[in-house]
């Protein structure tokens, strides 16, 4: 799993290289979105205002991880405390 999100993220591999199927792939991953501010903060002295997208990209990839596992973990903790007092 990291090897192909390094390539894809722009970490290892320039995002204007690559085609718009892979790069559409691309910022779907939350690490591409961690690696680019990254690099323009530290390399290109870059600040908030660049990164911001980024930031709202990670937070509602959190949002919405959150909001589909919650559900999920509590039907699993329910269903384990059930199986428990049986």
């Amino acid at each position: 799993i990291a090897v192909p999100s390094f390539l894809l993220s722009g970490y290892t591999w320039p995002q204007i290289a690559m085609t718009p199927g892979v790069l559409w792939l691309s910022n779907l991953l939350p690490l591409t979105h961690f690696v680019l501010p990254l690099r323009q903060i530290f390399m290109q002295a870059g600040d908030f205002e660049l990164i911001r997208p980024h930031l709202l990209w990670l937070w509602m990839l959190t949002s919405v991880s959150y909001l589909l596992a919650y559900p999920i973990v509590r039907r699993a903790l329910h269903d384990a405390r059930r199986e428990e007092s049986v």
